[in-house]
């Protein structure tokens, strides 16, 4: 699985593309799997907080949510990496290890409480 250095995105792109495990700004090949997970812990309560909303770890949920919402379209289809944030999206809906790791993120979020 690829990491996103994307440049200047919006810090909700980067909750979404983190919330998904992408690990915005660490290369590749420091990325490590317990990072991923504590990532998409700390995105998924960040995008709670921001908007309110409750999806969960469901990236393509939160995707369309965050496109079509008044008050945050304009911030999360940003032009600053907005088109390598879609093919992100995409990408991470699409990784196979995606459900696993929300699987252990939600695990370690159970074990806690």
């Amino acid at each position: 699985m690829r990491t996103y250095g994307l440049g200047r995105i919006r810090s909700l792109q980067m909750y979404v593309l983190n919330l998904g495990g992408a690990l915005c700004g660490v290369p590749g090949d420091m990325a490590k799997e317990e990072d991923r997970i504590d990532a998409m812990r700390k995105a998924l309560l960040s995008l709670q907080e921001l908007t309110g909303q409750d999806f969960g770890y469901d990236l393509e949920k939160w995707h369309h949510f965050l496109q079509s919402s008044d008050e945050f379209k304009n911030n999360y289809t940003n032009r600053y990496g907005w088109t390598a944030v879609c093919v992100g999206i995409k990408e991470l809906i699409a990784d196979k290890d995606h459900s696993r790791r929300v699987e252990l993120a939600q695990q370690t979020m159970d074990e806690e409480m």
